[in-house]
C-alpha cells in the first residue's frame, strides 16, 4: 500500500499534527482553518490557470528551450 514516498510523508505529518494537538495543545478553529483551505485552493487555481499560459509564452520567446 505504501509504495509511494508521498505516503510516508502524509503519514508522518499527520502523525505530528495528531501529536501536536494532543501533547501540545493547539486550538484548532473552524475559521481558520476555512481560511487556510481556500487559500490553498485559490493558489492551486491560480497557479494551474497561470502556468500554462507561462509556458507557451516561453516557449513563444524562447523555441529551443526544453519544456519540462
Amino acid at each position: 500500500m505504501l509504495k509511494d514516498a508521498r505516503d510516508y510523508q502524509i503519514l508522518f505529518l499527520s502523525a505530528f499534527l495528531i501529536l501536536g494537538i494532543g501533547t501540545r495543545d493547539w486550538t484548532l478553529r473552524i475559521d481558520l482553518m476555512l481560511v487556510v483551505l481556500l487559500s490553498c485552493v485559490l493558489t492551486q487555481l491560480f497557479f494551474t490557470v497561470l502556468l500554462p499560459s507561462l509556458s507557451h509564452q516561453r516557449a513563444r520567446y524562447y523555441p529551443n528551450f526544453p519544456n519540462s
